[in-house]
């Protein structure tokens, strides 16, 4: 059972089933759209800071923008787990 801090925050339906976007709402989606926009903007500016060359900085962006977006999607991964399995009702 969740805290009687968090219940007002739930929604109505079956917070856990529903999809993952949908539990924060409509207003707060437009930030997730910038997501992949500063995952490239990271990874080239780390690649930049550790290369001189155009295409090793675009090479090693690419390889960091894909470690980047793995992580990303390994923390949504737990954090789903761990709201389906262990917090949910």
């Amino acid at each position: 059972m969740p805290s009687p801090l968090i219940v007002p925050l739930l929604p109505a339906t079956d917070w856990v089933a529903a999809p993952l976007f949908a539990q924060i709402g409509p207003a707060h989606l437009p930030f997730y759209w910038h997501l992949p926009l500063l995952v490239v903007l990271v990874s080239l500016v780390y690649s930049a800071t550790r290369h001189d060359q155009w295409s090793a900085i675009f090479r090693e962006a690419f390889r960091w923008g894909l470690r980047l977006t793995a992580f990303l999607v390994s923390i949504v991964l737990v954090l789903w787990i761990v709201a389906r399995f262990f917090i949910g009702p």
